[in-house]
C-alpha cells in the first residue's frame, strides 16, 4: 500500500513540474494530489497578506464548495503547517450538509516549504479514511513540491508580467524621445543651411529648439 502510494507521488510530481502557467499549475495540483488519495474533488487555497485564505482553484462542485473559516479545519493547517484530516464522525458535526452530499472525510494538506506555508490543498473523499504516519510523512513531502511548483510558477508569470512592463516602457519611451528629436533635427538642420548662407536663424526657430530640448530633459 505505502509503496503503491510513493509510485503515485513520483509519477504526481513528475507530471506536476512540468512547465505551465499558474492557474494549469493549480488544476494539475489538485488532479495529481486526488489522484494520490482517491478523492474526488480538490481546492487550493492561498493565504493573502491578511492572514486569509483565498480560494484560487478548485474543481468541487458549488453545491459542496465551504469557504474556509478562521478557526476551520484548512484555517488550522494553514496556521500549524500540519496535515489535517477531517474523519467521517467530525465531519458530520462541523458540516453535516457536506456529509449528506456525499463527502465523507477530508484531508487538508499544508503547502509549506522550509518552515514557510503559503496555503492548503483541501481535498474531499468519497469516503473515510485513515493516514498512518508515514503517508503523512509522505503527503507532506508532496505537499513540498507542488509549493515549489506554485512559486516558480508565481516567479514566472512576475518575470512575464516585468518583460512585458519593461517593452512598454521602452515603446512609450521611444516614442516620446522620437518626437522632439525629429523636431530638433529638423530645426537644427535648418538653421545650419541658415548660417551657411550667412544668414541668421529666426527666433522661432531657436525658441522651439529650447522647448524641443526642455521636453526631453523632463
Amino acid at each position: 500500500m505505502a509503496e503503491r502510494m510513493l509510485k503515485t507521488i513520483y509519477l504526481s510530481t513528475l507530471e506536476f513540474l512540468r512547465p505551465v502557467a499558474l492557474k494549469k499549475r493549480y488544476q494539475v495540483a489538485v488532479e495529481e494530489a486526488a489522484k494520490v488519495l482517491g478523492a474526488s474533488h480538490g481546492s487550493i487555497f492561498l493565504g493573502d497578506k491578511k492572514g486569509d485564505l483565498v480560494r484560487v482553484y478548485t474543481n468541487v462542485p458549488r453545491f459542496t464548495q465551504v469557504e474556509p473559516r478562521k478557526k476551520g479545519f484548512a484555517h488550522k493547517t494553514y496556521i500549524s503547517g500540519k496535515l489535517h484530516v477531517v474523519e467521517p464522525e467530525v465531519l458530520k458535526k462541523t458540516h453535516n450538509a457536506l456529509y449528506k452530499k456525499g463527502v465523507k472525510s477530508l484531508v487538508l494538506i499544508p503547502l509549506s516549504f522550509n518552515d514557510v506555508t503559503i496555503g492548503v490543498i483541501s481535498l474531499q473523499l468519497a469516503k473515510p479514511r485513515k493516514i498512518s504516519p508515514i503517508t503523512v510523512d509522505e503527503l507532506n513531502l508532496f505537499g513540498s513540491v507542488i509549493t515549489l511548483g506554485i512559486r516558480n510558477a508565481q516567479l514566472l508569470e512576475n518575470l512575464n508580467e516585468a518583460i512585458e512592463g519593461r517593452d512598454l516602457f521602452i515603446s512609450l519611451a521611444s516614442h516620446e524621445l522620437k518626437t522632439p528629436l525629429t523636431t530638433i533635427a529638423a530645426y537644427s538642420d535648418q538653421i545650419g543651411k541658415r548660417i551657411n548662407s550667412k544668414i541668421m536663424p529666426s527666433e522661432k526657430s531657436v525658441e522651439i529648439l529650447k522647448q524641443e530640448v526642455k521636453r526631453l530633459k523632463h
